[in-house]
């Protein structure tokens, strides 16, 4: 329909039909809040999902436990998988069972309206900001630009501003996008130095056409679309050896409408309940007795090592929020269950351990934490389905972990998976991660972010946006003959509200 529309010359009803088709599920979230499907549970209910859930937990221990030892067991290990994903099957069996035995829990289809093009305007802050979003659309892919243009006036009087709306096609089919996005993110995640051409000519493939536009724009906001989530913007290159970070801050939102619903839900939640404090952060969890004698790693990946930088980083940001205003955990006290008890009452959660991801299964990816051996009933794992049951009021949730971004791309939802779920959570912003990340570098551009990100959190007059603080974090390493290369600054993207 958006490719119809196009050819007719009406691209602003190309795009309402674009924002139709994205972000319905978080769009009913926000517009009718997350049931609570507890409140509608039997006692006996409860007590089965218990012992489903523990069941998970303990074949999650199992199987990570093999995995840890010094020569696994092919065979027990592929025993194990083979049962934990029989428990999972079971586990989605009996909420699907719960959620027809009780009608009021169903999902319900939100029948919140898309956004208009005047309603788009009100979410740029300035001249110097533009929303992008891209519709692809088969053998084509679409770009609709608005931006705030005050209207020339005879008088000069130009207070009144009204968006305004440019749409391009880019003639390159999906098939061929995806190769061309996938060569340039895989280059970049393994430090390839044949960047500058590629970098260059996605650029203008993708960007080149509303330059025009761009040109003074120091804030871009995107909405991406299919394989354009894989798409690191960050470091394209709008000339030779020049990153498009260095010109505008970037920021990702799955649709206009649910940018704007988010920003409206954040003006609307209440402070957090409890003994609020300002930071949560957890950092370099005790995995077991078997990591503790292994080598501290130079990249946070799934062999689950020790993360001694990611120990450094929180205890360095519990220094610079304040102790008053901080509670830090590290090793053994960086536990699942203390994430999951804490994590409402605080206004940034920052995780810096191991990220997991699971494509095939996206709300199986999770973050490894520590557990108590005698709780039966946590193996360790914040899978991104618990994730989306926690009742968060956090300004922003920054994982500090390897691919924490990335996930299955989902029709209209864009990626399904750990940023996904705290959006679900109720938080408006994620940094996450778009591959397995360096852990020196990783923590000197998180400790950089926060120094910029806290005026804003103390109320300052001067402070910076979330997006314009992740930018000057980044730049910082550019400078830097060490860390220059995108590969150590590029994987971290900022989802959702960047204000």
């Amino acid at each position: 329909m958006a490719s119809l529309l196009m050819e007719e010359g009406d691209p602003a009803e190309a795009l309402a039909y674009a924002e139709r088709a994205k972000g319905r599920v978080l769009l009913d979230v926000l517009q009718r809040g997350r049931v609570d499907i507890s409140t509608a549970m039997t006692a006996d209910q409860r007590d089965q999902e218990r012992r489903l859930s523990g069941r998970l937990a303990g074949l999650n221990i199992e199987c990570h436990k093999e995995r840890l030892r010094e020569n696994p067991d092919a065979t027990r290990l592929a025993g194990l998988e083979a049962q934990r994903q029989a428990a999972r099957i079971k586990y989605e069996d009996f909420q699907i069972n719960l959620y027809a035995a009780q009608p009021k829990l169903r999902v319900r289809r939100g029948q919140m309206k898309s956004i208009s093009l005047e309603q788009a305007g009100t979410l740029i802050p300035g001249a110097n900001t533009v929303l992008l979003e891209y519709v692809i659309a088969g053998e084509k892919v679409f770009l609709f630009a608005i931006t705030n243009q005050p209207p020339r006036r005879a008088d000069g009087n130009n207070s009144e501003v009204k968006p305004l709306l440019t749409a391009y096609t880019l003639k390159i089919k999906q098939s061929d996008l995806a190769n061309r996005v996938a060569l340039f993110r895989n280059r970049l995640a393994n430090t390839d130095v044949g960047i500058n051409r590629p970098a260059h000519e996605l650029y203008e493939l993708l960007l080149g056409p509303a330059r025009s536009i761009l040109k003074n724009k120091t804030n871009l906001i995107i909405v991406p679309d299919g394989v354009l989530w894989e798409m690191p913007f960050q470091a394209l290159q709008p000339a030779f050896n020049r990153f498009l970070i260095e010109d505008c801050s970037v920021s990702y939102a799955q649709s206009l409408t649910v940018l704007r619903e988010t920003i409206n839900a954040k003006r609307n939640r209440l402070p957090p309940a409890g003994a609020a404090s300002t930071l949560l952060a957890l950092g370099n969890p005790e995995i077991g007795q078997t990591t503790s004698k292994l080598v501290a790693s130079v990249f946070m990946d799934e062999r689950l090592l020790p993360l001694p930088d990611a120990e450094k980083q929180v205890k360095i940001l519990g220094r610079l929020y304040g102790r008053d205003r901080s509670r830090v955990y590290v090793g053994a006290d960086a536990r699942e269950n203390r994430a999951k008890a804490e994590a409402a009452s605080c206004r940034i959660l920052h995780l810096a351990t191991h990220g997991i991801l699971d494509n095939t299964n996206p709300m199986y990816s999770h973050l490894v934490l520590s557990r108590s051996e005698a709780d039966e009933n946590e193996d360790g794992l914040l899978e991104a389905w618990e994730i989306m049951k926690l009742d968060l009021n956090a300004d922003i949730v920054v994982l500090s972990a390897c691919d924490t971004a990335r996930g299955l791309v989902a029709n209209g939802e864009g990626v399904i998976g750990l940023a996904w779920a705290f959006f679900v959570a109720g938080c408006p912003t994620t940094v996450v991660s778009q591959w397995k990340v360096e852990s020196s570098s990783t923590t000197e551009l998180m400790v950089e972010f926060h120094r910029n990100l806290k005026p804003q959190i103390d109320g300052e007059n001067q402070a910076v946006s979330k997006a314009q603080a992740l930018r000057r974090a980044a730049l910082k390493l550019i400078r830097s003959k060490q860390y220059r290369h995108p590969f150590y600054w590029a994987p971290f993207v900022l989802v959702g509200d960047g204000s």
